[in-house]
């Protein structure tokens, strides 16, 4: 699954959005799903394979042999020849991003929203539960949420679906309060200097 905290580009979404297209028209979107989530975290823990795929020095065929030898009939033959795409074009270093953008269009697919918590203390799982149940019912849309921790907040709670942020983090609650009270500062200064013209005058 994709974290929602992330923006994608044009570029990975159109590759994103070919490769569910292939997987509706095969019937294999959740498999193709569960491959593209194993594949993601071969990556990331393997960050030697990712930088032999950016290696330019290689060419294509080169790097066609390494793809055959690692992935060929370990992954579906559609993602296979997906990644080979990928790798014809010169854009396989962007697997990652682009493997996430198409989890987050199946999760679409599925009515399944990705939300993102972070709070100062990590919540415990009746909290979280509450949460999620919480957004759902608002939403009317099955919730998945993912907490994070970031001591800088104080305390309270920052959540992001998608694009939006809904901000109740203490943190937040005393910049507001530090930009009203600069603010009614600024206005009496103004105030005050109006008078003293309006008085000289």
């Amino acid at each position: 699954m994709a974290e929602s905290t992330e923006l994608f580009s044009l570029v990975e979404r159109v590759y994103a959005g070919a490769l569910l297209d292939l997987a509706q028209k095969a019937g294999q979107v959740d498999p193709i799903a569960g491959q593209v989530s194993q594949l993601l975290e071969v990556v990331q823990q393997n960050a030697a394979l990712l930088e032999l795929m950016r290696s330019r020095s290689l060419g294509v065929k080169r790097r066609r042999l390494v793809l055959d030898r690692i992935f060929k009939d370990k992954v579906h033959e559609l993602l296979w020849r997906f990644l080979h795409v990928l790798n014809n074009r010169n854009r396989f270093e962007e697997l990652p991003r682009i493997g996430k953008a198409f989890l987050r269009l199946v999760d679409e697919r599925h009515g399944v929203v990705q939300a993102q918590a972070y709070v100062a203390q990590p919540l415990d799982q009746a909290t979280l539960d509450r949460i999620t149940r919480g957004i759902a019912g608002k939403l009317n849309r099955k919730v998945v949420v993912t907490q994070h921790t970031e001591p800088s907040m104080i305390g309270g709670l920052r959540l992001r679906l998608g694009d939006e942020v809904i901000d109740g983090s203490v943190a937040t609650q005393l910049r507001r309060i530090e930009q009203q009270l600069v603010a009614a500062a600024s206005q009496s200064a103004r105030n005050g200097f109006d008078r003293f013209v309006t008085e000289e005058a």
